[in-house]
């Protein structure tokens, strides 16, 4: 009985996990036809940084409920350099981007990303 339990638990761990990988998915892939939106009415650097300021507070919520630990010294630099890459790499640039190129069109460069940082991993 106890094997059936945990059989039980793993798969609906299982089908957790799946259901979450399709949110995000979902959630990534409305990412840019979104911006397309926002960028027709608003500036684009208002659209990029504050969808970083957004995501900021979010996580500094999460950070904080789940009373995560400061980065130590050496973390700080990577920290720095990945937070750079991710707030001006991604959405303010995305953001200027849209103002000239479709959504279909960027779409299928940012989904050809994770192909080529596999081909080069």
């Amino acid at each position: 009985m106890h094997k059936l339990s945990t059989t039980t638990q793993n798969a609906a761990a299982v089908r957790r996990a799946y259901l979450s990988g399709m949110l995000g998915i979902v959630g990534f892939s409305l990412t840019l036809p979104a911006t397309r939106l926002a960028v027709m009415d608003l500036d684009p650097v208002f659209v990029g940084l504050g969808r970083a300021v957004a995501a900021s507070i979010l996580a500094a919520v999460a950070l904080l409920t789940v009373n995560a630990r400061l980065p130590s010294k050496r973390e700080w630099l990577r920290l720095g350099a990945t937070a750079t890459g991710v707030v001006i790499g991604f959405p303010l640039l995305s953001a200027l981007a849209m103002q000239s190129v479709s959504a279909i069109h960027a779409a299928v460069i940012v989904g050809l990303a994770p192909l080529f940082t596999a081909w080069l991993g």
